[in-house]
């Protein structure tokens, strides 16, 4: 089962990590990075935000707040979750599922075999997931992905992590 695990490591980090510098350049350079990976996170959410109006980004968000006192949290996530709609949930599985689908199909169509064939791979690759469905439901998924992208609309395909409420995560 472990052999199955894979860990998506950021090359950027792996080259500081590894990287022949001295102590203090090391501490700096992963100060940056968490920097920039905090950032860029942020932007996520608030473009998920944007897209969608679904609370679980501002969840998402205050996840990533440092030094956050529990009662904001917990109030947060209250507030949230109070006003994450049933509809809310839908629309981020069903863009969840498409987003799969899609990645299926450009995962597929990357070993240079036909459009049918791709389509009929990424079906295969996702039977035993929530993404499930035929050929043509990839086929659909991908073209429709595909246009919102072209169409500036990708960013509805940011997925917000919805956190349990036990405890605040940044203390």
């Amino acid at each position: 089962m472990a052999a199955d695990v894979q860990l998506d490591i950021d090359p950027a980090l792996v080259e500081i990590l590894q990287g022949d510098h001295d102590r203090a350049t090391t501490e700096q350079l992963l100060r940056r990075y968490q920097q920039e990976r905090y950032d860029r996170l942020m932007r996520l959410c608030q473009e998920g935000w944007e897209a969608t109006r679904d609370p679980a980004f501002i969840v998402q968000a205050q996840m990533m707040v440092i030094h956050s006192p529990q009662w904001l949290f917990e109030a947060i996530y209250e507030l949230a979750t109070n006003h994450r709609s049933k509809e809310h949930m839908l629309r981020a599985l069903e863009r969840s599922i498409r987003r799969r689908r899609y990645e299926a199909v450009v995962a597929a169509k990357s070993a240079d075999i036909t459009w049918e064939a791709a389509y009929a791979e990424a079906a295969e690759n996702l039977a035993e997931t929530p993404a499930r469905g035929s050929a043509d439901a990839m086929q659909h998924a991908y073209a429709d992905v595909r246009r919102d992208i072209r169409e500036g609309r990708g960013d509805q395909y940011i997925t917000a992590v919805w956190p349990e409420l036990r405890r605040n995560p940044t203390e």
